[in-house]
């Protein structure tokens, strides 16, 4: 039994529902639902809910059948999902793009994925931190989509765990060229996670963020670099540099870049005379 309730603009899921046990499928997209109450648990042989474009802001999974095999949350207001176990047991696929969430945990209660998932979809989020060892429970995971979040890194044992090897989508990320990157490039292992669509992947340059380049061309340029202990870029921005001068810079410079200097009056040689060139 299927029940469309689409664009009826509720702010609650009808307590009448309790009596529609044989319900199989329900979509209550385009309402205005803003949070969720105890009447889905008695629908037992649930297996598909939708609730697309509502209000919701966060998720207890405690609140959803545990017959539930899809569940689609897209496009609300979601920035805490809260799982404790044997809660959603039978969840194999989650559609959560286009919500708030901006870390996903592999630990405690809040923001951790339930473990029997195969296919996730956290596409168009504010993710910007994945803990390490967040998929080690999720055995089962198949496919997990990244796109369009606000990650700057990710390692490889964040999404480590997954029995099969995982396809990841990650395009539209602000990554930064990362040592820490690299694996994505040169998988270690058989059942190393494959990204899908790695030649469209980018990042910016550690020394220069306004600069972004192709992931894969960055790697071929030796541009994956790990970065410095301290976040000065050592770079020296010189106008009208006076060349006798060359001997103050300071040893640990990295970039020099020299403007409108006065070469007619001081060779170009004169630069051999600065430490930062004779090391």
């Amino acid at each position: 039994m299927t029940l469309d309730m689409t664009g009826n603009e509720l702010r609650i899921e009808p307590y009448s529902m309790k009596s529609l046990g044989n319900l199989i499928h329900l979509d209550l997209s385009n309402n205005s639902i803003n949070f969720l109450a105890n009447t889905l648990i008695s629908l037992t042989k649930l297996k598909v809910l939708t609730m697309d474009n509502n209000k919701l802001t966060n998720i207890d999974f405690r609140r959803l059948p545990e017959e539930l095999t899809d569940l689609s949350l897209r496009h609300n207001f979601i920035t805490t999902i809260h799982y404790v176990p044997q809660s959603a047991r039978n969840l194999r696929r989650i559609d959560l793009s286009g919500n708030m969430l901006d870390f996903i945990s592999g630990s405690g209660s809040v923001n951790m994925l339930p473990p029997g998932l195969k296919q996730v979809d956290l596409s168009n989020n504010r993710i910007a931190f994945i803990q390490e060892g967040s998929l080690a429970h999720m055995e089962k995971l198949a496919l997990l989509d990244l796109k369009g979040n606000q990650l700057t890194e990710l390692k490889e044992g964040s999404v480590l765990g997954p029995k099969t090897r995982l396809r990841l989508f990650l395009e539209g990320n602000p990554f930064q060229c990362h040592c820490g990157l690299r694996w994505l490039l040169h998988a270690k292992e058989k059942t190393s996670p494959v990204v899908l669509d790695l030649p469209t992947l980018s990042c910016s340059m550690l020394l220069d963020e306004n600069q972004r380049v192709n992931l894969t061309v960055a790697d071929q340029l030796n541009q994956l670099i790990c970065k410095y202990e301290s976040n000065a870029q050592n770079i020296v921005v010189c106008e009208k540099l006076r060349l006798d001068l060359l001997a103050e810079l300071p040893e640990s410079v990295t970039e020099l870049r020299i403007d409108s200097a006065h070469w007619k009056q001081w060779n170009i040689g004169k630069l051999k005379v600065c430490a930062v060139f004779s090391r």
